[in-house]
């Protein structure tokens, strides 16, 4: 039982750490292609982030896949490799 009180606490401070992390000013100034994949039903970095970011970033590809979470490289490995290969 402890072991899962601590996966708890551990997971709590995770979300906490990506709410608080915010680099959306520093953005802007990537000049470089970039694609952002991203699963509609992620839970640890949000659809809208992504949104977000894909709108400041002048280069940059957002595929979205239906779904995946934050697994979406193990989900749905073959897509996303296909993805990463077109896009490099």
């Amino acid at each position: 039982m402890k072991a899962l009180e601590s996966d708890s606490k551990i997971i709590i401070n995770d979300l906490t750490i990506c709410e608080n992390f915010d680099f959306s000013n520093e953005i802007k100034n990537i000049d470089t292609p970039v694609k952002i994949i991203v699963a509609k039903d992620e839970i640890l970095v949000f659809l809208e982030y992504a949104e977000r970011d894909n709108c400041k970033i002048k280069n940059s590809i957002l595929p979205i896949f239906e779904s995946g979470r934050h697994f979406l490289l193990v989900v749905k490995g073959k897509e996303v490799a296909k993805e990463i290969s077109a896009f490099i």
